[in-house]
């Protein structure tokens, strides 16, 4: 067509110049388009205008500005669209400076009042930019707000954490019966997901499938669907999913992804195989997805079968995120080995890179590797981010590395990080969990801002210390502040509520769980509400909260057993321990402290040494010293203290001082005085300065009337 109109002398002709222009630039051949601007003998406004659109089209933005430059500099007046194009290259480039210089050219040429399309670009270039209250000042000075105007500064609001505000203009364009798009829909949802609001994401869902967006535009289903996972609603992001008429792989990696995230790796493998069975082809970003997915649950097999597939396609030296999922599938999957060589092959690593290497580490709690990972990256020069220090925190905390927490706590302070969320939160774990609550304590209070889980960490922290007076106190406080408590609030809570058998406050937290929040449903919070009765003595109840569970987990029938135990009730506790074994729940290491100390309470000799031995050799599970002091005390109430004793002295550890206190109040009772002197001798041997020893031994005298 191009030699067509040469041959008939029309290649000169401006018009038809920029027409070829504008057509070579849709088929991409950039350089074909401008060898016909070159040629052309006069370069008019459209002419300049084409080819700055061709270029912004192709993604060469920064020769759509020189094209701008030189159009200006050779005197000719750029077009609206050209300043549209202009304007969003800008925004590409990230170029505020260029930006407001052409802003300003606009305002001085008096076109802002005269182009409607010329002051949307303008909102969604500062939008764009990040430039928020210059766009909404600008966006307030248009005579003509229409959807695009809209949708561009919403768009602003949800690229750059104003979601809220991107909601609140949502459902102003309604309110005035703005017209809205797919695009609007797109980013409103997009808005969603960022707040994981499920109420206004499915207010959305009715409006676009009341319009038909959904079948109409499959960009619009697919951010439907990442806005439900999002909000943890798989079941309503896989209806969403099926009832679109085309799935492209787009549609399929933000499923897959869903289902990572929300902790569902097996179902996002499966979703994986369906896709590829329906002759989808995996891009870089489902791969990655996949990827993650079989790190979360340790599915080594098939993720080596993706690596594979991924070297195959050459596509592990080209994507760096391809490159750190592999590496992140292989160390949360413990193959260490496999993930260090891969890291090695690699000559440049990145904070994000040892980040993913050292979260393996931390996940199968291998703490110093953690430290000694974090040091060769401070030695490659490589600079931490908060997500690198809240990594090395915990394991500091979980390695008892006081001395290494606290040099990285100083590190933090030097490089400013302390007002992070993440890591305030988590320096307050690790002092709590080396029982430093007075540093954990001054850690807490110089947080600039303290979230939910600031609370429950420092809450928690109290309980594990044994501080459950101050635990209640601070969730008081927490509750004052307006702060949402979670399910490890609550079971933090009902805790101390169970060590304090204050019945009536848990009884209260309960009412409020079921009244304000939908966390009763929790497993972690009914196991709580489970032990916190039968601590306190309220089987029933306890009982309730029991049946009412929709799984029964070991914990759940734990508490139960428990409460059983301490108050007595052997009977109904051997009941329900043959009740969870027929429900296929066998019992674990807690079930059977239960067991034995209910054994002991009833004098059933033989049937708790019966359990003791099925510990190991019908459950696979090696009594620890808790275990065995159990069995020392049933031998010592049975009046078989000579058993006792070799069971002691037979001890694989050796015991502690409640081991030997067990026995030596069993020969008080019986009056053994000679067992009662050595027992005596193997205590103050554990701890001399214990009184309760010596009152012991001396009751043994009073009894035997030395």
């Amino acid at each position: 067509m191009h030699s067509d109109v040469v041959d008939r002398g029309l290649g000169q002709d401006p018009f038809v110049g920029s027409t070829l222009i504008g057509m070579y630039a849709e088929c991409g051949f950039l350089e074909k388009a401008k060898n016909v601007f070159d040629k052309l003998p006069t370069k008019d406004a459209v002419a300049w205008s084409t080819l700055i659109a061709a270029n912004v089209k192709n993604g060469n933005e920064e020769e759509a500005l020189n094209l701008l430059a030189k159009m200006q500099m050779q005197g000719v007046i750029p077009t609206a669209a050209a300043l549209v194009c202009a304007l969003k290259a800008c925004g590409c480039l990230g170029d505020s400076k260029k930006g407001q210089e052409i802003h300003a050219d606009i305002a001085r040429l008096g076109l802002l009042a005269i182009d409607t399309d010329i002051g949307n670009s303008i909102v969604y270039m500062y939008a764009t930019l990040g430039m928020l209250a210059i766009a909404q000042e600008v966006f307030a000075a248009l005579d003509v707000r229409d959807r695009f105007s809209c949708t561009a500064l919403m768009t602003g609001y949800t690229e750059h954490g104003h979601s809220e505000d991107a909601l609140a203009l949502f459902d102003c364009m309604q309110l005035e019966t703005i017209s809205q798009d797919a695009v609007t829909f797109i980013c409103a949802l997009t808005a969603c997901r960022n707040l994981q609001d499920s109420e206004k994401t499915q207010e959305i869902h009715v409006e676009v499938a009341r319009r038909g967006f959904i079948h109409k535009d499959v960009n619009v289903g697919n951010v439907l669907v990442d806005a439900y996972t999002a909000c943890g609603w798989l079941a309503k992001a896989v209806e969403v999913f099926e009832s679109l008429p085309v799935r492209d792989v787009v549609s399929w990696t933000v499923l897959i992804s869903g289902f990572t995230k929300c902790n569902e790796g097996e179902r996002a493998l499966q979703k994986f195989e369906r896709m590829e069975q329906e002759g989808i082809v995996p891009n870089s970003h489902t791969y990655v997805c996949a990827l993650q997915a079989c790190g979360s649950i340790e599915e080594e097999e098939q993720g080596q079968v993706f690596h594979a597939e991924i070297s195959r396609k050459g596509l592990l030296d080209s994507d760096v995120f391809i490159r750190n999922a592999v590496v992140g599938m292989y160390a949360n999957c413990g193959l260490f080995a496999k993930a260090r060589e891969l890291f090695d092959q690699f000559k440049i690593h990145d904070t994000v890179f040892w980040n993913i290497l050292i979260s393996g580490y931390l996940k199968h709690n291998c703490n110093m590797q953690v430290l000694d990972s974090f040091r060769e990256m401070q030695n490659e020069n490589t600079k931490p981010n908060s997500v690198t220090y809240t990594y090395v925190l915990k394991g500091c905390a979980l390695l008892g590395a006081v001395w290494d927490g606290q040099r990285v706590h100083s590190d933090i302070a030097r490089v400013g990080l302390t007002e992070d969320f993440d890591i305030g939160n988590t320096l307050v774990d690790m002092y709590c969990i080396w029982g430093l609550l007075p540093e954990a304590l001054q850690v807490f209070k110089l947080l600039p801002e303290r979230d939910a889980v600031s609370w429950t960490t420092i809450i928690a922290g109290y309980v594990r210390n044994g501080y459950m007076e101050d635990a209640l106190d601070s969730f008081d406080q927490m509750l004052n502040e307006w702060f949402s408590p979670s399910a490890m609030t609550f079971a933090c809570v009902l805790k101390a509520c169970s060590v304090l058998a204050l019945k009536g406050r848990g009884q209260g937290i309960h009412t409020g769980i079921c009244i304000y929040y939908p966390l009763e449903l929790d497993s972690v919070v009914r196991n709580a509400l489970i032990d916190m009765y039968a601590r306190c003595g309220l089987l029933k109840d306890a009982e309730r909260v029991f049946v009412q569970l929709p799984v029964k987990e070991a914990a759940s029938w734990n508490a139960l057993i428990a409460g059983y135990s301490q108050t007595g009730k052997n009977d109904q506790m051997l009941c329900l321990l043959d009740q969870m074994i027929k429900s296929e729940q066998y019992p674990d290491v807690i079930s059977f402290i239960g067991i034995l100390t209910a054994c002991t309470h009833m004098g059933l000799v033989e049937q708790g040494i019966l359990f003791f031995r099925a510990m190991s050799e019908d459950y696979g599970i090696l009594g620890n010293l808790e275990h065995l002091t159990c069995v020392v005390d049933l031998f010592g109430r049975a009046g078989q203290l000579s058993n006792g004793m070799l069971l002691i002295q037979k001890m694989p550890r050796h015991p502690n001082l409640v081991t030997f206190h067990t026995l030596l109040s069993s020969s008080r009772r019986e009056g053994n005085m000679d067992l009662g002197l050595e027992l005596f001798v193997h205590a103050i041997e554990v701890d001399e300065g214990n009184t309760g020893t010596y009152v012991t031994l001396f009751n043994i005298y009073v009894g035997a009337g030395d």
